[in-house]
């Protein structure tokens, strides 16, 4: 399994030159201001922070980790994939450097109930202030999710996201998995204070500012 197409904020979208199935014209999105990419030419496009942010999101709120050969990883196969697009295209380190790196405060492993599993960090030369990141289900992820990255080219400022926004990426997830691809959805916030989270209280809430990134691989 690996990643083939994807989205990041509303409107870059990437794609693997070597899959047949996710070719540039596959790729083009509902979105107005769609812009198209293949994966190699995507870190070329991301600013410094969004692609730092996207390695982190990938790295830290996972379970997998490397092989004995370091060349694989050992979990669930969809965590596997995205490992390997972020050290094949985001310049992430071996996965146990990169999580030895943050201080990682809270993980609650995924759930069939909650649909998503979640790390939290906190953030280095701040006041208090953490971050959490979220992986799981791309359509119960976007459903909290009020915010966005405006221009993942430029940083990661976040906007509101607007009714067409939402239906875009609601299409796009639609579009993937008439694909036969599974679908998934990476999302953060910033926050301050930190208390641990009680789960069925904070995924219930509408998540605010969280920014949409989404990655589908095949099943």
């Amino acid at each position: 399994m690996r990643v083939v197409v994807g989205t990041v904020g509303a409107n870059l979208q990437f794609y693997d030159e070597s899959s047949i199935s996710a070719t540039k014209p596959d790729v083009a999105g509902t979105h107005r201001h769609t812009k198209s990419t293949n994966s190699q030419e995507l870190v070329g496009k991301l600013a410094a922070d969004v692609k730092s942010l996207l390695m982190q999101s990938i790295a830290l709120n996972a379970t997998a980790f490397e092989g004995e050969n370091g060349q694989s990883f050992v979990g669930s196969s969809t965590e596997s994939a995205l490992l390997n697009f972020a050290r094949d295209h985001l310049g992430m380190g071996p996965v146990r450097i990169e999580r030895s790196n943050e201080k990682i405060t809270q993980l609650i492993p995924f759930s069939s109930m909650r649909q998503c599993m979640v790390t939290i960090i906190k953030l280095p030369k701040s006041k208090p202030k953490y971050r959490v990141f979220i992986k799981g289900a791309s359509e119960v992820l976007l459903a909290k999710c009020p915010r966005l990255i405006q221009d993942p080219t430029k940083g990661c400022s976040s906007v509101d996201m607007s009714i067409q926004d939402r239906q875009a990426l609601t299409e796009t997830i639609e579009s993937y998995a008439n694909r036969a691809l599974r679908t998934i959805s990476l999302v953060y916030r910033d926050f301050y204070p930190h208390k641990p989270w009680r789960t069925e209280q904070h995924l219930r809430r509408p998540i605010s500012p969280w920014n949409t990134s989404l990655k589908t691989s095949f099943p």
